[in-house]
């Protein structure tokens, strides 16, 4: 039995019939070395499919991946690049971009939005007694509207 693409097998009918490994590489296309490879995992291990293979270690470590998350949770405008530099950590910032994303921790925009002031906060407070005893009567008369704010900067807001 042949593999898809000509590549030599130890099950092969050119190997089963005796014919040396020259032969089988010239016939399949293939390098002496890539037949010679084959057949001897054959022999030796009686395998005829690759070998898995593992990942790349990572860059860092389970410690340190659980050091990145705490420093952007603590500090959401954090950079990767500054979270780098903060941790000490080798590598690229693409490097501890991976341990956020793992956690689910991706870069967003903050709301804009005004601080409120203790005055804000007691005329809030103050309107709101006011108002609480209104009826649907005296809302009906009162218009509401939204605010809108327009820019003509498509990206003003700066990335956390």
């Amino acid at each position: 039995m042949q593999r898809s693409g000509g590549r030599p097998t130890a099950q092969d009918p050119l190997f089963q019939e005796g014919i040396r490994q020259r032969g089988i590489a010239k016939a399949k296309g293939r390098p002496l070395c890539t037949v010679n490879r084959i057949l001897q995992a054959f022999r030796d291990e009686a395998r005829i499919e690759n070998l898995p293979r593992g990942r790349r270690p990572r860059a860092t470590t389970s410690e340190q991946d659980m050091l990145i998350a705490a420093a952007a949770a603590v500090k959401p405008s954090l950079t990767s690049k500054q979270i780098k530099c903060k941790l000490d950590l080798s590598g690229s910032t693409k490097t501890v971009r991976r341990p956020l994303r793992d956690v689910r921790l991706r870069n967003c925009v903050p709301a804009r939005k005004p601080k409120l002031s203790e005055a804000n906060k007691l005329a809030r407070q103050l309107f709101a007694e006011d108002h609480a005893t209104w009826t649907a009567e005296g809302w009906s008369c009162v218009l509401f509207m939204d605010e809108y704010k327009f820019s003509s900067r498509l990206d003003q807001r700066q990335r956390i």
